[in-house]
Parts: structure tokens; C-alpha cells; sequence
């Protein structure tokens, strides 16, 4: 039975803001507070119009490639490129077979651990083989853009045939070069400028995901403003912290000089018709991501089966606790006690439960628990907490700002309540 959080009340310049599972809500200072709060908790998460026996079962299919990249950046938290291992194309067709006899839908989504496009052929391979079960409902990419092979017809077949396509880059040239340079040092923002223009070109929905570091945090706003003159419309920030490659390094934005830069980000953001994100501030609700929840079954190139984008491999130092499986001898084992102990990882920590703002950050990555990095831990909790109050201030001010500040819009204000 699901335990229902009862919705929190924050202060904002104009009023409050009230938080609950079925949305973000605003009042003014003389509304009253007691009433609205007691009527906003007898409400519970949007459902589906739908016949809960009649809704259709989706289902995500995650193919970590492989753990070969032609970057080298400076804080990837896998360390790709370091070995080479490629994903059993055999095996990721069982686990699309397995999935797709008991999903009405799946979603295929192909993932780091290194870079997915270089092998290309594979992707395209599962695509047609996923198609062939009458099941795909959407295909996802995620590629740092620096195309090997065929770049046109790559790019191309990506257009033509990938619903979901995100780009990891950091900025401007100069940024871009020193985050995410090439195995032999040289700068790679010329290449992802190119992929960039011509998905412009094509008129193609993509996002690009930007790692935010130290350096890059006092920057939100060039960066911002770069993205946008390249044509940008979706645009996610994503504070670094210290695992991999950086783990030896302090590459953790300060929580201070990123949220107040990231209110002149979003502002600029609003202004110009970009949707800028962050992983600090979500619409409201209970999983960070989908690890938890059940919904990511993920192939690994050593043939286990991961519940976490970051989990790559069985020799992760989580495994322990993110790897629920394994393909052998062409069969699929699930462990069952470890997917029943996930749960306890999203319950383990009392202080997000007694936070305010445990529902907009879900009470953030689990597997960053599960490693136990308390200074990135403690930095991306301060960057909520400063962040949070800011962007609801803002929302409160310009309640057509909410899609450019959400993913999933729902927000009311004092008079919808009142209806």
C-alpha cells in the first residue's frame, strides 16, 4: 500500500507554495492555509483515464553497448574507453523477446557505459529486431555526438528512426574542449556543433544534457545563451560530482554560485523559448529514476542485468545492490530477493524522508547513496535546498514559465484550488 505524503508548505516572496503528489500549488499571503492544505491532501497523484485493467503495460529495454568511447571526459562516472567490451547481440535479443512477451509496449534505449554509436550496426540491428516483435513504442539514444563512420547517413537513419535522441554537451567551445576532449587531448565541439546543425536542419526534436562543473557553473548563463543561438530548444543541467574519472579530483559545482546562475540561465531560458531542467528540481513525485521503481531492465556487456543507467557492469562496486540478473546459457535468471531489497535503498535515508524537498528531488540518485560519496551527496542536497525556493519564486511570479522550468507540467494557483 503506498504511503501517502502529506503536502508541504513553503514560504515564497508573494505567498506560499504547497507541495504534494498531485502537483505544485500556489496562495497568496491571505489565503487560508490550513483549509487549501487539508483539501490538497485528499488528492493524490494524476492517474491515467483509463481502466486500470484496460491500461497498457509499458516497459523499458536499456542495451549498454559498450564500454569503449572516443572521448575521454574528465568526470565520466564509468571511466569508458579505459577497457573495450562489447554487448552479446544474441543475448540483447533475449531480453527484448523476454520483455516483449510480457509488455504490451517497450521502450528500447540505448546507453553509456561508453559511447552507443560506435557501434552503430548493433543499434540499427535490435531497432529492426525490436520492431519485428510489433511491441517498439519508442527507441532512445543517448550519445555524447561526435559521429564515427558515415556521419551523414548516421544521422540521418537517427532522424528517421529514434524518438528520444539526447545529446551530452557541456557549452561553448572552450568549455566543451576541456570537459569532453578526445582520446588524444583534442577538442571535440567542432564535431558536436555539426550534429547539432544538422538535426537543425532537419527540423529534429533532440536535448542536450549538460554536466555542469565547477568552472561550468559560474558559466550557466554563456552557456544557456551559446545553446540558444545554435537553435536549442530542450536543455538539461546536470551538477558533476566526484565518482570515475573525477573521483580524485574536485570537479563539484559550488551549491551557492550554481543556483544563483541558474536563475539567470532560466530566465534567459523563459525569455527565448527554451526548456531548461535540471535533476535538482522535478515535477513533483516518489522516484528519482527508474531504478528503483522497476521500470529499467539493463544489459550489461559482462550479460547482467542492472537496474541503474550508472551500474555498467558486475564489477561496479554496487553491483551488490543495482545488479538484479544475469543472462546465461541463453536463459534469464532474475534475482528476485535483490530487485525486493531496492526498496530498502529508496527508505534508508531518514534525512530526505524529514526534508521539505523530498519530493522535487525524490530524494535524489540512489546508486550516489549506494556509494556513499557524502561530498557530492552533500553538494547536490545543498543545491536543491538553495535552488528550490528560487525557482518556486519564479514560477509564483510567471506561471507561464512552468514549461519551460518542468517536464511534466501541473500547477495551480489560488483560484483553480478555489474551483
Amino acid at each position: 500500500m503506498t504511503n501517502y505524503i502529506e503536502p508541504v508548505v513553503l514560504k515564497t516572496k508573494k505567498g506560499y507554495a504547497i507541495l504534494h503528489e498531485s502537483g505544485l500549488y500556489f496562495l497568496d499571503k491571505n489565503d487560508d492555509i490550513a483549509k487549501y492544505t487539508a483539501e490538497i491532501s485528499k488528492k493524490r497523484r494524476p492517474e491515467l483515464p483509463i481502466e486500470r485493467e484496460k491500461r497498457e503495460k509499458l516497459a523499458k529495454v536499456v542495451i549498454y553497448l559498450s564500454s569503449n568511447c572516443n572521448l575521454r571526459c574528465i568526470y565520466c562516472y564509468a571511466s569508458a574507453g579505459d577497457k573495450n567490451s562489447v554487448v552479446s547481440v544474441e543475448n540483447a535479443k533475449i531480453l527484448i523477446d523476454y520483455v516483449a512477451e510480457k509488455a504490451d509496449r517497450i521502450i528500447l534505449d540505448f546507453h553509456g557505459g561508453g559511447e552507443p554509436l560506435l557501434y552503430f550496426d548493433i543499434i540499427r540491428h535490435l531497432v529492426e529486431y525490436a520492431k519485428a516483435t510489433g511491441k517498439l513504442y519508442r527507441t532512445v539514444l543517448i550519445s555524447n555526438g561526435v559521429i564515427v563512420g558515415n556521419k551523414a547517413e548516421i544521422l540521418q537513419w537517427i532522424v528517421d528512426n529514434v524518438d528520444v535522441m539526447a545529446l551530452s554537451c557541456d557549452g561553448y567551445p572552450e568549455l566543451q574542449n576541456k570537459n569532453r576532449p578526445h582520446v588524444d587531448g583534442k577538442g571535440s565541439s567542432t564535431e558536436i556543433e555539426e550534429t547539432i546543425r544538422f538535426f537543425q536542419e532537419h527540423h529534429y526534436v533532440y536535448t542536450v544534457r549538460s554536466t555542469i562543473t565547477k568552472e561550468g557553473a559560474a558559466k550557466l548563463y554563456k552557456i544557456t545563451k551559446y545553446f540558444a543561438e545554435l537553435g536549442v530548444k530542450y536543455l538539461v543541467f546536470s551538477p558533476c560530482y566526484n565518482f570515475g574519472r573525477s573521483d580524485d579530483s574536485n570537479l563539484v559545482p559550488d551549491p551557492q554560485i550554481y543556483s544563483e546562475n541558474y536563475m539567470k540561465a532560466i530566465k534567459y531560458a523563459y525569455e527565448n523559448g527554451i526548456r531548461l531542467t535540471s535533476n535538482s528540481f522535478r515535477f513533483p513525485g516518489y522516484h528519482y529514476c527508474g531504478a528503483l521503481s522497476g521500470f529499467n531492465i539493463a544489459l550489461t556487456t559482462d550479460n547482467y542485468i542492472s537496474s541503474c543507467y550508472e551500474v555498467v557492469s558486475s564489477e561496479d562496486k554496487t553491483a551488490e545492490a543495482f545488479i538484479v540478473g544475469q543472462i546465461k546459457d541463453g536463459k534469464i535468471d532474475l534475482f528476485k530477493d535483490k530487485i525486493v531489497d531496492l526498496k530498502n535503498i529508496e527508505n534508508s535515508d531518514s534525512q530526505c524522508i524529514k526534508c521539505n524537498y523530498q519530493l522535487v528531488c525524490r530524494g535524489g540518485c540512489p546508486v550516489k547513496k549506494v556509494r556513499n560519496s557524502k561530498e557530492s551527496l552533500g553538494n547536490l542536497c545543498a543545491i536543491t535546498k538553495m535552488l528550490v525556493p528560487k525557482i518556486l519564486d519564479f514560477l509564483q511570479e510567471n506561471p507561464n514559465a512552468a514549461s519551460s522550468v518542468l517536464k511534466n507540467v501541473n500547477l495551480e494557483y489560488d483560484n483553480n484550488i478555489r474551483n
